[in-house]
């Protein structure tokens, strides 16, 4: 009776805590200690497009479950990339890869989550509800990452410039009309094999210098071709425009 009411308690404390987390602390045997390091991570944040205006038109019991169904897919995938889900955020989702087990290839499965995210079929949602549409910030810098919080309660978390700027990113996404937006450091990081457009250089609060901004189109290969063309006739004029050619840019 108490290994299952053992078991019962550590089911249910993985529904709070990523589940990596909790079999390295139950197999080290240990209790856990406060403390964090720094590593490169991919950093990965999203939301829902007009969450507040169908967060309105629905009723709570409805709402409550068309989210549910919503962030089952966004936790599945992240996780089935070798992700680790770090918290909700009502709508939102801040998750990261590398940590707490290591992923040689982080940034090329944080790329493959988000593509993953954007494709969820329709017929999942309860009772013909709207499919949502996400909007994906992609960052990847060294951050601390670990158990902090308070003396008596913290959490396995993420913290540092590269989360602010990543959420950013996300929020972005909205001026541009894009749904999955990231570095241009992150965009060389993630190898070949994925299509990407260069979308502009931006300035950010409390940040020397600009930041260059991508957007990531799909797989090579996969990618609808209009789209392709689309996109080199976007970076050719940008280009032009950086070079302040803005007749032949426009």
């Amino acid at each position: 009776q108490a290994v299952d009411r053992m078991k019962a308690g550590l089911r249910s404390f993985e529904r709070y805590v990523p589940a990596g987390v909790v079999r390295r602390l139950v197999a080290s045997g240990k209790a856990a200690e406060f403390g964090a390091d720094r590593r490169e991570l991919s950093i990965f944040v999203s939301d829902i497009e007009g969450f507040t205006s169908i967060a309105e038109t629905m009723e709570d019991d409805r709402l409550v479950d068309w989210l549910r169904v919503y962030l089952d897919h966004i936790t599945g995938v992240v996780e089935d990339c070798s992700g680790t889900v770090d918290k909700f955020m009502g709508d939102g989702v801040l998750a990261f890869f590398n940590a707490p087990e290591a992923v040689p290839d982080h940034v090329a499965r944080a790329c493959r989550a988000a593509l993953a995210c954007q494709a969820m079929p329709r017929h999942s949602q309860p009772d013909a509800m709207p499919v949502p549409v996400t909007r994906i910030g992609l960052g990847l810098g060294h951050v601390l990452v670990g158990n902090m919080g308070s003396t008596t309660r913290f959490g396995y978390t993420v913290i540092g410039d590269m989360v602010n700027l990543t959420s950013r990113l996300e929020a972005l996404n909205k001026v541009y009309g894009t749904r999955i937006m990231a570095t241009a450091e992150f965009r060389d990081a993630a190898g070949p094999g994925l299509e990407w457009r260069t979308l502009d250089r931006v300035a950010v609060a409390g940040r020397k210098g600009g930041v260059t901004v991508c957007e990531l189109l799909g797989e090579t290969g996969g990618t609808d071709p209009d789209t392709m063309a689309a996109r080199d006739r976007y970076e050719t004029a940008l280009t032009q425009y950086h070079a302040r050619e803005f007749e032949p840019a426009a």
